[in-house]
């Protein structure tokens, strides 16, 4: 099928539009199936696969021990809860690695949920490809991160406030316990209801009640949650704080998310003129604002990762900004074909499928190649952890780079708590030998930015001014990017006890 056919069909044809839609869906599915996940890519996953794993065998903390003192320790989930109790049935049930399809499954909740949001008002489904047309969600499809649950948790809900007007109040009930629900995934998902819901109260829409009710005993999942890990109605593991001074490092991430990850979408998704317009824009603004200036650690990290990390704190807003898009682009695209001459005209309309052809294809494309691409990148960082895990056995104490391990060491099933070694001196290794008679030493080095290249520095600095006897039992270096070293430190025979 030709490309101008292709689009021509699918901007014209609903039933093919939505076709089209789920047969890429089938196309990411195909390719996550092929090239399963096997490793965590990103730091924070290995949090909410701890506390899954708490929550499938019914613990509330964790013990280390302190290797210095001997004191225990007790970890409790530092992330709201709600990713956690999706991904729990699922491990329980299967196993660990059946986790994985949770966020399979829950983006493709989204596409569908977003596809049918976008028919029930009258619109063309095909919006709904702009989700799997934004790389950060093609990643974050194959990850354990709250993204894509906060992603799906809003298509639907929204879906339900859509369906809900004008109606009884029973959608308006699922919306409501929905919103109130997203805030034990992310905190700042509430912030995309918020503006729907008031404004179904300053209009004195009949069934604003039952937004309110629902919402309200939505809430009580995170007030229990928080309860039982925590003994506090809310905990927060800290402050979401606003930076103003480095705004010019986020602000060209945000546009290209914005603006060519999803193609001039922040100003189309603006234009619209539907129903709740003003809902819908400041929802848009509102989001995007609370990001844009909020703080966001990513020093550490190259360009490419920071060019996915950043703009996926965006994914809950996509829903709406694809909403608005579905409106103003026929409309605006309409009044741009009245002001053209007759030759022009015919031109334009016979380019415009083309392009709507080779869009959809592109994403049909990445939608695949996401996954071997992925399974590459997964591939090393699953040897790292094996290697890590063959080498440091359960009981020995490990003191490590923590930086560049964490999200290797943080996962297993340890009696010590790791030793950073940016918290201490080669001295305080020195004794801590002497101490349990032998502790592995695990550096990783990395070169994927400034920050790793000083970081690698260091390390050598610090191996070489240990006392004690060093073997080194593992030196590999896996790519280009990553370098691993394992060391065995023993003190002195005439320091042993």
């Amino acid at each position: 099928m030709r490309l101008g056919h292709l689009g021509l069909r699918a901007i014209e044809e609903p039933r093919f539009a939505w076709r089209l839609v789920l047969g890429i869906c089938a196309l990411y599915v195909a390719g996550f199936a092929l090239f399963t996940p096997r490793a965590i890519l990103i730091e924070d996953e290995v949090h909410y696969k701890i506390q899954a794993r708490m929550l499938a065998a019914g613990e509330t903390e964790i013990t280390r021990v302190n290797p210095y003192t001997g004191t225990l320790k007790t970890y409790a989930p530092r992330y709201p809860l709600g990713t956690a109790l999706l991904m729990a049935p699922l491990m329980a049930a299967l196993g660990e690695p059946a986790i994985h399809l949770v966020p399979l499954g829950l983006l493709i909740l989204a596409v569908v949920a977003l596809g049918r949001w976008l028919e029930v008002a009258g619109r063309s489904p095909l919006f709904a490809l702009l989700v799997l047309g934004y790389p950060p969600s093609l990643v974050l499809g194959r990850t354990l991160m709250s993204d894509v649950p906060s992603l799906a948790i809003v298509a639907v809900g929204l879906l339900c406030f859509w369906r809900g007007i004008d109606r009884g109040p029973g959608w308006w009930l699922a919306a409501g316990f929905l919103a109130g629900a997203s805030f034990s995934i992310r905190e700042t998902n509430a912030l995309v209801f918020a503006p729907f819901f008031a404004g179904s109260l300053l209009r004195r829409d009949r069934n604003a009640w039952a937004l309110v009710i629902s919402g309200l005993l939505g809430l009580t999942i995170r007030a229990v949650s928080d309860l039982t890990f925590h003994d506090v109605l809310y905990f927060s593991r800290g402050n979401y704080a606003l930076e103003f001074e480095t705004l010019y490092k986020r602000l060209p991430v945000y546009l290209v998310a914005m603006f060519v990850f999803v193609p001039f979408g922040l100003a189309l998704a603006l234009c619209y003129r539907g129903p709740r317009r003003p809902e819908l824009c400041t929802t848009i603004v509102l989001l995007v604002a609370v990001y844009l200036f909020q703080q966001h650690y990513s020093f550490a990290t190259s360009s490419l990762k920071r060019s996915i990390l950043a703009p996926r704190y965006l994914l809950p807003i996509l829903p709406v900004i694809a909403f608005g898009m579905a409106e103003s682009i026929p409309r605006l695209w309409n009044q741009f074909l009245v002001r053209r001459s007759v030759a022009n005209h015919q031109r334009l309309r016979t380019w415009a499928p083309r392009l709507v052809g080779a869009w959809a294809g592109g994403i049909a494309i990445a939608a695949f190649a996401v996954h071997p691409a992925l399974a590459w990148w997964g591939s090393t960082q699953a040897a790292i952890g094996d290697m890590i895990q063959e080498h440091a056995e359960g009981d020995t104490v490990i003191v490590t780079n923590y930086s560049a391990t964490r999200k290797f060491i943080d996962g297993l099933d340890r009696k010590y708590l790791p030793v950073p070694t940016m918290d201490r001196n080669p001295m305080d290794i020195s004794l801590l030998a002497a101490i349990h008679g032998e502790i592995t030493l695990i550096f990783l080095a990395r070169s994927d930015s400034p920050y790793w290249l000083g970081n690698a520095g260091r390390n050598e600095s610090f191996i070489a001014a240990i006392q004690g006897e060093k073997n080194l039992i593992l030196d590999r270096k896996l790519d280009p990017r990553f370098h691993l070293k394992i060391w065995r430190i023993r003190p002195h025979r005439e320091e042993r006890p």
